[in-house]
């Protein structure tokens, strides 16, 4: 997988629009000063880094001092001939700054490299006295010498080795270094910094390597107990407060730490702590929020300290109640709840207006509700005085989706921007998606978008006035309210109409407008959101930070089928057979081919046997585009193609497993001769057999100590086994496979639960979560497991479990993955698969119900790009499973369902 940072940015809830800052290349930098230099990861190289190892000076700066501290330490690196990094670019410093290239790499802005311990001493006393008067963020690898001057013994030019465990293919590569007796260990990034054994400390005339302690209470008074939110910027704490012997309450620590999250004011996360004290201070009698306790430093991070009230988001409450339904399904009496915690916020948002105060951060997250049904505001560090014009700029930022089109500009705050945040919360608690799925650029749709999800035009026409990009066409807050009320008396009176639109594209206009959004929906792939300048897609790539317990999401390169370039490709091949228009898209085709050639085709030993994400998922993709005609059937893809299945997975399931491979070569055995698929097919099936343990499952979880966890599931589990097992013996008939078949769909069975004629499933058999949406592991893949059974057996007691597990979910589902993995573009495809297996028109009015949710929040940017959100993210995503490929794999099969089978699963 190849790092593009420096063409595509990260994704981070804070930061939606990198491109509305000036963007700065540092390489600019060095070339006034005449200095060659290569690029290397986030960085740029000046000068040749040969020794191994070493002790490494990381001077740490705020953003809007770069340029300024570049300007002094360049001078002296050049005289001192020591070679040094220096981040790419002020975006990517920004990143690193906000710890979201990881919690290791947080604050190393300028990494320089001196050749002995004397040249490294020597040169940190410099840099410190050079650097006195700038600020940054503590490194958290390093120990502090001194200023912005951090330091660590580790890898120059490490020796770089494959962590593979025998019998694995590759995997990471590890950075090793030599220790004192000349033996080869892992340079291990430890959080905080541990003096290797033996080595010398050079710098005791600047300080002692001392680690700071974690004290157990800060200010002798409020002990922390666990952290609610890991952040780099800051942790929530929930801790208990000390008063007295018998005086214990429990409290909330928010921590800002030291330098982080700073603007180009340098106004860092202590500042917007401040401010939320100032505020809290000033609105005490007004507004209902935590009590604060203190505001304090330690050890240069700051803390507030507030009131502990045990309750909920309002977003995980309007989730719980909503239960995957949509607004018109939801009982009387909990529209009415929902509608009365509205009507309270609006209330609290009227009283801070009053008090002459814009909040600029109305979300769902940000309200907690108690037992009592009582609303505590939680977080108002956004907030802007219209009376004190402060702060002065306004903090910028805020929750995408929720901040209007003025707020992200940074203009002046008015209480119009609250406003359109009543709206997106609004279209929040009415529609159950988060705002992002809405496109405001087009009223009059946003109105059908929204008439559509909550079946009541007087309602959705107040959001969308709320949502209007012309501040002044916004209502007031008191109209708001006064509609609302309207709406709540209606429902209390059960005068409210459900309006019936669900046939809203008549049947002799739905096969063109579908076939235009399918079109248009390919064409957006093209977007310069989803490629590079290469022409390439990237992918969203979730990186567990373990040091923070967060996710970072970048976007790289990928090849998996999964999510990354190899499913967009089998995608485009099913495109293309089906007769859509794949023209636009033809130069990212070709170019991800030559991209597969060059990293995986040319080096298939080195892939992962798998489907979702090696040679398995690889060959499915080449199969097609032969199939396509868009791949020539010649000898040197069909030797790829051989390849492709020359390791054998060690794994049984179907997503990393032998289940998985054999899907693959049944799907490409047209190409590939019989003496090689015959052979091959039997070992899958001969393995799979003889793992069967005697009650019919299959043991697929490799963590370990989970020989007892059996999972369910259709990507990871039993169910994706019998899949396999079901298309293999529709194809080669045999009675004895058959009786296999049998026995593990009676497992499958005794795993579920069942209420009336409803099936509930788990996800494993030692886990009691149940993913309700979820194709790779959750109900609908072990719907579509007993729906093939259904056709293969003939047997009605596999429809009864099939469509008794369908029954379980909603028949007008709303949720915000968008996904074929893991969301409602999956589910979609299984409904399908249900209507062409019994003939029963409730399965197709279900995806029909899927079908317009993805016609009504089809997005489209100023150039005319159409994408859908995939899930609370507002960047597009073109994946197969993950994304907007998955979305478009839908609509062809519910456009063309006889010519199109279940995703993946195609033996025609």
């Amino acid at each position: 997988m190849q790092d593009i940072l420096s063409n595509k940015t990260l994704i981070t809830e804070n930061d939606s629009n990198p491109d509305s800052r000036q963007y700065i290349n540092f390489a600019d930098t060095l070339e006034k000063y005449g200095l060659q230099y290569i690029n290397t990861d986030y960085y740029l190289q000046v000068g040749e880094i040969i020794q191994v190892q070493g002790w490494i000076l990381h001077l740490s700066v705020i953003k809007p001092q770069l340029s300024a501290l570049f300007e002094i330490v360049i001078p002296e690196l050049i005289r001192e001939n020591v070679p040094f990094k220096i981040i790419r670019n002020n975006e990517i410093a920004k990143y690193l700054l906000d710890a979201n290239l990881g919690y290791a790499k947080l604050g190393k802005v300028v990494c320089i490299y001196p050749k002995t311990d004397k040249e490294a001493l020597l040169l940190a006393q410099k840099l410190i006295r050079l650097t006195a008067s700038f600020r940054g963020p503590a490194i958290p690898t390093n120990i502090h010498l001194g200023s912005i001057v951090y330091t660590r013994y580790g890898s120059f030019n490490p020796i770089m080795r494959t962590d593979t465990p025998d019998g694995e293919a590759p995997g990471n590569e590890i950075r090793y270094i030599y220790n004192t007796k000349g033996e080869l260990v892992p340079d291990y990034y430890t959080i905080p910094f541990v003096l290797p054994e033996n080595v010398v400390w050079p710098f005791g005339e600047i300080t002692q390597p001392q680690v700071p302690v974690s004290k157990k209470l800060l200010k002798n008074t409020y002990k922390p107990l666990t952290v609610i939110k890991p952040d780099a910027k800051g942790r929530v704490i929930k801790g208990i407060y000390i008063k007295g012997f018998l005086n214990i309450k429990h409290c909330i620590i928010k921590e800002g730490k030291y330098n982080m999250w700073v603007d180009e004011q340098g106004r860092d996360i202590q500042d917007r702590l401040m401010w939320q004290h100032e505020l809290c201070k000033d609105l005490a009698n007004d507004i209902p929020f935590p009590k604060i306790f203190d505001l304090f430093k330690e050890n240069n991070d700051m803390y507030l300290v507030m009131e502990f009230i045990k309750g909920d988001s309002l977003e995980n409450i309007v989730l719980s109640t909503y239960k995957g339904n949509s607004w018109f399904q939801l009982s009387a009496a909990n529209q009415l709840l929902l509608i009365g915690y509205l009507l309270k916020i609006i209330t609290i948002i009227q009283r801070f207006h009053e008090r002459a105060y814009v909040h600029r951060d109305i979300t769902p997250n940000n309200f907690l509700i108690d037992k009592k049904g009582r609303i505590f505001l939680i977080d108002m560090e956004l907030s802007y005085s219209l009376a004190n014009r402060k702060p002065y700029p306004a903090f910028k930022l805020g929750t995408f989706g929720y901040y209007s089109p003025e707020q992200e500009a940074q203009q002046t705050p008015t209480i119009k921007e609250d406003i359109y945040a009543i709206g997106a919360l609004m279209a929040f608690i009415f529609t159950g998606l988060t705002p992002v799925k809405f496109g405001i650029n087009v009223p009059g749709k946003l109105i059908k978008s929204l008439l559509f999800f909550t079946r009541n035009e007087f309602l959705s026409d107040t959001i969308a006035k709320c949502l209007s990009t012309t501040p002044q066409e916004r209502p007031l807050l008191e109209t708001i309210k006064e509609n609302i009320e309207k709406y709540q008396r209606e429902l209390v009176m059960h005068l409210s109409q459900v309006e019936n639109i669900s046939a809203e594209i008549p049947d002799k206009d739905r096969e063109q407008k579908f076939t235009d959004l399918i079109n248009a929906a390919l064409k957006g792939l093209t977007s310069t959101r989803l490629m590079t300048e290469d022409c390439l897609w990237d992918a969203q790539i979730l990186k567990k930070d373990e040091s923070m317990g967060t996710v970072q999401v970048e976007r790289a390169y990928s090849a998996e089928l999964h999510n990354g370039m190899t499913g967009i490709v089998y995608m485009l091949s099913k495109a293309k057979i089906l007769g859509y228009n794949i023209d636009p898209i033809m130069e990212g085709y070709a170019n991800s081919w030559k991209y597969l050639q060059a990293t995986c085709l040319n080096n298939i030993s080195t892939l992962k046997p798998e489907l979702y994400g090696g040679a398995a998922g690889i060959a499915l993709a080449i199969s097609e585009g032969m199939n396509a005609g868009l791949l020539a059937p010649d000898n040197e893809y069909k030797l790829y193609l051989q390849q492709c299945f020359q390791n054998v997975s060690e794994n049984l399931d179907l997503a990393a497993g032998v289940a998985g491979q054999g899907i693959a070569l049944l799907q490409c055995r047209r190409w590939l001769s019989p003496d090689f698929t015959t052979p091959l097919l039997t070992q899958y099936l001969e393995t799979l057999l003889a793992k069967q343990q005697d009650d019919g499952s299959w043991n697929t979880d490799n963590t370990p100590g989970s020989k007892k966890n059996k999972i369910i599931g259709l990507a990871y589990g039993v169910s994706g086994i019998v899949c396999f097992l079901l298309m293999y013996a529709n194809l080669y008939p045999d009675e004895h496979l058959n009786n296999t078949i049998r026995k593990a769909l009676g497992w499958l069975k005794r795993q579920s639960t069942r209420k009336k004629d409803i099936y509930y499933w788990n996800d494993a058999t030692r886990k009691k979560s149940i993913s309700q949406f979820s194709c790779d592991i959750g109900i609908p893949g072990i719907a579509l497991v007993f729906i093939k059974a259904y056709k293969h057996f003939k047997d009605p007691f596999y429809k009864e479990i099939a469509t008794g597990t369908l029954q379980a979910l909603s028949s007008c589902p709303v949720h915000v993955d968008y996904s074929q993995a893991m969301g409602i573009a999956g589910l979609g495809e299984v409904y399908l698969e249900a209507y062409k297996a019994f003939k029963e028109e409730e399965w197709q009015h279900r995806a029909n119900w899927i079908a317009n949710s993805f016609a009504h929040t089809l997005l489209e940017n100023k150039d005319g790009v159409r994408y859908w959100s995939m899930n609370d993210y507002p960047d597009p995503v073109a994946d197969l499973m993950t994304g907007s490929s998955g979305i478009i794999h839908f609509l062809m099969k519910y456009q063309l369902p006889d010519k199109l089978d279940y995703l993946l699963l195609s033996t025609d």
